[in-house]
């Protein structure tokens, strides 16, 4: 095959198979059979051909003409067929052998493109990878088992300051804060140590500004071959959550302090779940006298601690709420673990679900013993108050009666007797003097009875206002009718007057008193502030009551000045009318006038005595 001959045949082999692979034409082929036939009379076998075939494949290889598709090997299969078609005795086994090579070629072919298929599949995954730790929002870190940087993700920049490269190569231990290196240390220590072991640790890193960085970083050892084990490290920056932590522990202090100081402890309970479905604060447990650290958190043991007078009570209320769905608010009393009864004022909230169930109940509890005690006094203090205003008010109205009779019964009686002597001495003086001078004296007499007689009609006019005798002669009903007649002479208001009741005798002398004493300062009230033309007057029996009902038609009371603590004349009539255990009732409408209603029982209560 190194003659000329045979260099010829090779090369128009190896020249036919190119141009066949290239332009698919049958002179092609018509060529290589008679090529193939030539080869047969040099003396050439089919070993001799397929030798000459691979030759001229690896040439075609090496000039860029690679055999990398089906199609191109199919026509290498019939170029080569063509050419050993002159082999006909043993063409049989040749066309075996092409199709075992086909069969080979088809399998190459497969690998090559699912080979292909993995290179791309692994380019895809090392891009999408690559784009997750460039744009992780943590820090992914490769450490040697020395603990030397050997990567870092761009995020790094943003979290601490440091350009990937300024790191790379470098310790990372020394970046750490003296506090936490000694425990990170330890814990690489044994990260290394054991293949595949995950820690987490929280510590402080360097910022290239110099401050303090909290990362929360979870390493793990990956085996390595060529350079021994490495360790990823994820790391994520916590700060804010460190920092987040430590105000929320203030929090607690403060309102552990404020919950101290103001005795108002708070509670969450979630009545679905059974054991520890109670939370009680560090204050409700001091309210209880229960160390935190000794609390069951169980509901039955807040059940125990409330007092057996309040533990039904405690416990319908608390299963209303449950049903209802409701906010509670009640007082109940407790026995603390060393047996002193407190009095708190429990308060709860129900918090539910998007489907309305009920998921827990928060509240408080305020320890309000103390107050209650006070309120307690202070009651009392009322009472004691009340009974000496009542003790006030019966000695004023005494002194009234007295003063009254006195300067009724004595100045009354002297401005009489001086008006009579007056009168006897002018008739005296008629025989005594000339007739102009007794005209001057008896001129100037007159002027002195007149002036006696204004003073009698005010004296009158104040004893009745001290005590109208009215009162004490006929009775409430009258006096009121006369008082309301008064009041109408003399302020051109006009008045109307009606009552059901045709005596008022079942009245004591104090009942009667207070209620025409407050009616009195009704009329007074109306005079100067309600700016009324008309008023109605109604006395009438409600039960086992008595009711003076007043309406005028003015400006009526707005609800600021009946809660006006200056309002001192409303203050004393309801002050009068609770010491007899009665009401008053006042009700204003603007531009439509006043309504008081007077209520008084019949009878004394007993608080009043």
């Amino acid at each position: 095959m190194k003659t000329k001959v045979g260099r010829y045949i090779t090369e128009q082999f190896y020249e036919g198979l190119k141009d066949y692979l290239v332009n698919e034409k049958e002179e092609i082929l018509a060529k290589a059979y008679e090529m193939g036939r030539k080869s047969l009379q040099e003396g050439y076998t089919e070993l001799n051909i397929i030798e000459m075939y691979k030759s001229a494949q690896l040439r075609l290889n090496e000039n860029g003409l690679e055999f990398d598709t089906k199609e191109k090997f199919n026509r290498a299969s019939r170029y080569l067929t063509e050419w050993l078609a002159p082999y006909e005795v043993r063409l049989r086994s040749y066309r075996d052998m092409i199709k075992k090579l086909n069969t080979k070629n088809d399998q190459l072919e497969k690998e090559i493109e699912n080979r292909k298929q993995a290179e791309k599949e692994l380019q895809r995954s090392r891009a999408y990878f690559q784009t997750l730790i460039e744009n992780a929002q943590d820090i992914i870190t490769i450490l040697d088992h020395k603990g030397i940087i050997r990567y870092e993700s761009p995020s790094v920049e943003r979290i601490l300051g440091y350009e990937p490269k300024e790191l790379n190569g470098r310790d990372a231990f020394q970046y750490l804060h003296e506090d936490d290196r000694e425990k990170v240390l330890k814990l690489f220590a044994e990260v290394v140590a054991n293949p595949n072991l995950v820690h987490t640790a929280e510590y402080r890193f360097r910022h290239k500004s110099g401050k303090w960085v909290y990362l929360e970083s979870i390493a793990k050892n990956i085996p390595d071959s060529m350079d021994g084990p490495v360790v990823v490290v994820n790391s994520r920056d916590i700060t804010d959550r460190i920092s987040n932590i430590r105000k929320l522990e203030e929090n607690k202090v403060q309102l552990a302090e404020a919950q101290r100081i103001a005795k108002v402890g708070s509670w969450e309970w979630n009545p679905g779940i059974k054991g520890n479905e109670l939370e009680w604060s560090e204050e409700m447990c001091r309210i209880y006298g229960v160390k935190p650290e000794n609390f069951d958190h169980s509901y039955d043991t807040f059940i125990e601690r409330v007092h057996p007078d309040d533990r039904e009570r405690t416990q319908r209320i608390i299963k209303r709420c449950l049903e209802n769905k409701e906010s509670c608010s009640f007082e109940h009393k407790i026995i603390r673990t060393d047996g002193e009864v407190r009095t708190l004022l429990c308060m709860g909230h129900m918090i539910t679900d998007e489907n309305d169930k009920v998921v827990k109940m928060i509240g408080t509890g305020q320890d309000v013993t103390e107050q209650k005690e006070k309120e307690k006094k202070l009651k009392e203090y009322s009472e004691q108050l009340r009974k000496l205003s009542a003790r006030i008010e019966r000695a004023r109205e005494e002194e009234r009666i007295r003063i009254s009779r006195e300067v009724h019964d004595e100045l009354g009686q002297m401005l009489t007797v001086l008006k009579m002597d007056i009168s006897m001495l002018n008739s005296e003086m008629r025989e005594m003097l000339p007739d102009d001078t007794h005209t001057f004296f008896h001129n100037e007499a007159q002027k002195v009875l007149e002036r006696i007689n204004v003073i009698i009609k005010s004296v009158q006019r104040i004893t009745t206002e001290l005590r109208p005798e009215v009162l004490d002669d006929l009775g409430l009903k009258d006096a009121i009718e006369w008082q309301a007649q008064e009041f109408s002479n003399r302020t051109g208001i006009d008045i109307h007057f009606s009552s059901g009741i045709s005596d008022t005798d079942f009245l004591d002398d104090e009942q009667s008193t207070t209620l025409f004493r407050i009616f009195q300062e009704t009329l007074t009230n109306v005079l100067r502030h309600a700016k009324a033309t008309t008023v109605d007057i109604n006395l009438r029996k409600e039960n086992n009551h008595i009711q003076l009902i007043i309406v005028d038609d003015g400006i009526g009371i707005t609800q600021k000045e009946k809660e006006a603590s200056t309002s001192l004349g409303l203050i004393g009539m309801r002050e009068r009318t609770q010491l007899l255990g009665g009401s008053v009732s006042i009700e204003g409408e603007k531009e439509k006038g006043t309504k008081v209603v007077l209520t008084i029982p019949f009878e004394k209560t007993e608080k009043n005595k």
